[in-house]
């Protein structure tokens, strides 16, 4: 570990999701990128020991189907030191078992 603000030691950072820049600063990175219409609308917040799940939903990123996503982070001493993530589009159901709506089939 390198030191870090008044000698105390930066705990390096892990990232497991492919389209996010490797290290703390791809987390930022990704942060800071987001588009002003972002909306996060948060499901689900479990802890066990050192790690946190995160499960919601991301709207208004410029994308034709808004996103469920399952962001899984460890923690170490307070700061966060690993981060995965489990994204998926979300579609309307109905749509892709009967395209023609919840009509009722004839």
């Amino acid at each position: 570990m390198r030191p870090g603000r008044k000698g105390t030691p930066i705990i390096p950072h892990v990232q497991h999701s492919s389209h996010i820049e490797p290290g703390r600063d791809g987390l930022f990175n990704l942060v800071r990128s987001t588009p002003p219409t972002l909306k996060y609308e948060p499901g689900v917040f479990v802890a066990e020991g050192d790690f946190i799940i995160v499960h919601g939903r991301y709207s208004g990123i410029g994308l034709p189907v808004n996103w469920i996503v399952a962001d899984i982070v460890r923690m170490q001493d307070g700061v966060l030191v690993e981060h995965w993530d489990l994204a998926q589009g979300l579609i309307c159901l109905a749509s892709v078992l009967r395209p023609e709506g919840l009509r009722p089939q004839k």
